[in-house]
């Protein structure tokens, strides 16, 4: 399957997103790290800029789902197994899989699920702008 590599940036510092970006690190500028997050150069002042990239689906209103999004099991059809009526979950990278997995919120973060009915998934927020919704964890 192909797909569109897109990005969006997070800076932490002036909590704006930049959409579209594209992915170019001058060495002399910024220094990169395996979680993703980086430090860019800007008028003389670094910020704290979190790199999320997208997955190349979207939700049920056609929403593009991008990783560090916070998604809601509208329909509830995703089964987990585990003993909680919570259906929120954030979108993150697995490396260990090499894939986009769905991560729990709440008592059960620890565990996670393949994206699997992916189109009766929300996007409700993201873990920059609504950390609220994760119940206090990440």
């Amino acid at each position: 399957m192909s797909r569109p590599l897109k990005f969006r940036a997070w800076d932490d510092t002036k909590k704006e997103w930049t959409f579209n970006i594209k992915v170019n690190i001058n060495i002399t500028e910024s220094v990169g790290s395996r979680t993703g997050n980086i430090w860019m150069k800007s008028a003389r002042k670094f910020h704290k800029v979190v790199i999320e990239q997208y997955t190349g689906l979207k939700d049920m209103h056609g929403k593009e789902i991008y990783e560090g999004d916070i998604v809601f099991d509208k329909r509830c059809r995703i089964y987990t197994g585990l003993p909680s009526d919570n259906h929120t979950y954030i979108v993150k990278w697995e490396e260990r899989i090499a894939t986009f997995v769905l991560y729990h919120t709440g008592k059960y973060s620890n565990s996670f699920v393949m994206f699997k009915d992916y189109k009766d998934l929300e996007v409700i927020g993201n873990v920059h702008e609504n950390p609220e919704l994760l119940g206090g964890e990440e």
